[in-house]
């Protein structure tokens, strides 16, 4: 479980980080799609960590009932 969290924060950390550097391109384009462009990763930089909680709070409930279930054998 630990491997996983570590794996799953570095690829947040990585995500997180490349979308940074695509808003300042998008922002710093004059192009017609530039806010587009710009409010989009915005949003992606709020729901990857939200989406990365998500996947880490579900796996840890089904390796609970995992667990639960060999108990009761």
């Amino acid at each position: 479980m630990k491997n996983i969290k570590q794996i799953l924060a570095i690829l947040g950390i990585v995500l997180i980080l490349g979308l940074n550097v695509f808003v300042v391109f998008a922002a710093g384009t004059a192009s017609e799609d530039g806010m587009g462009l710009f409010g989009g990763a915005v949003v992606a930089m709020v729901m990857v960590p939200v989406l990365l909680w998500i996947y880490l709070y579900i796996f840890k409930l089904i390796k609970k009932r995992e667990e639960d279930e060999r108990k009761d054998l």
